[in-house]
């Protein structure tokens, strides 16, 4: 089965996973990214975040430094999960497909996740149902290009498949939700940065 092939690649490579963010092209890649994902989060209200697919908490580092009042990281990879050494942070093993929670956040993070799943559009049907009326969600995934086909070949070479993005993916997926787009850019080599919100009733 696809997920436990990737399941197993990540809980595999999580103690090499933060290094490989913090030199060359990853690092680069990152920094990138992580600069559009901050600036996006100064002008907003940071009090209780949750990110879907966490990993070893890159991003859920630059949350906690921005100022939360709570911060809930959800990844299926229980080794990725122990690699997070952030002050207060709720640690949840869970696959994002599947994961409801009863508490509701101001600031929703999936980045770099919705790739690997195998049905990415049942995260938004899930994070409209955990997101306050003023909040947002944040998303980072790969776009149809050509260095995203080489980020594919790459993930290829390790056994499985991932997904690439277009615009209209995320707007079909939209339609079906309460959800509209406030934010839309083209982010380093390959990701789209999106940002979201609830559409005004």
């Amino acid at each position: 089965q696809e997920d436990e092939k990737i399941k197993i690649y990540f809980d595999s490579a999580a103690n090499i996973y933060k290094n490989r963010s913090k030199k060359g092209l990853g690092k680069w890649l990152r920094q990138q990214e992580a600069a559009i994902i901050k600036q996006s989060l100064k002008v907003e209200l940071l009090d209780d975040v949750l990110e879907l697919g966490s990993g070893t908490g890159y991003y859920s580092r630059y949350i906690y430094d921005l100022g939360c009042k709570s911060l809930t990281c959800v990844d299926f990879s229980s080794r990725m999960l122990k690699k997070i050494d952030i002050p207060g942070c709720i640690k949840v093993n869970a696959n994002i497909q599947n994961y409801l929670s009863e508490n509701y956040f101001d600031i929703i993070l999936c980045a770099g996740v919705l790739e690997f799943l195998e049905h990415p559009e049942i995260v938004f049907n899930n994070v409209v149902q955990m997101l306050k009326p003023n909040g947002f969600i944040i998303i980072l995934m790969p776009r149809y290009s050509f260095f995203g086909k080489i980020y594919q070949l790459y993930h290829r070479l390790h056994g499985f498949r991932i997904k690439l993005f277009k615009k209209e993916d995320l707007q079909r997926w939209l339609e079906k939700t309460n959800l509209n787009i406030v934010e839309y850019k083209k982010v380093s080599l390959f990701s789209i940065f999106c940002k979201l919100s609830l559409k005004e009733k």
